[in-house]
């Protein structure tokens, strides 16, 4: 369900807000890895959470980091996870998208995937 080709956009703790800023203002992505520099997950920033960046004019922005975004919880999928744990997870998760890890116990992000996307492949799982 998750396109082989899509780029995912992450990014490393210390990137200040206005990289994210204009990172994310060019991405359709809606939730954005916080990752180290071994590509393991620290949490997640929602777009949602800072959309009101865009509106203010006199944020501190040199002092604001991905850290100081991340979302309070995240959840992960994994590659092998069938369709209905993935769904699971959505449906406790309030996010639209979920990163996605190479194993279960692994936090080495792999991609994104996106509720829709899942909703549509269970579906097609059902025709």
């Amino acid at each position: 369900a998750m396109p082989r080709d899509q780029k995912v956009l992450s990014f490393h703790p210390e990137t200040p807000l206005p990289t994210i800023l204009e990172e994310v203002s060019n991405s359709k992505q809606l939730v954005f890895p916080v990752v180290d520099n071994a590509n393991l997950i620290q949490g997640v920033i929602e777009f949602h959470s800072i959309r009101v960046f865009y509106s203010k004019q006199h944020v501190p922005s040199d002092v604001v980091v991905a850290q100081d975004l991340l979302a309070p919880t995240f959840s992960v999928v994994n590659l092998d996870e069938d369709l209905a744990s993935a769904l699971r997870k959505f449906r406790t998760a309030r996010f639209e998208e979920l990163p996605v890890v190479a194993t279960e116990n692994s936090l080495q992000l792999v991609g994104v995937l996106n509720r829709r996307d899942v909703l549509a492949a269970y579906h097609d799982h059902l025709v």
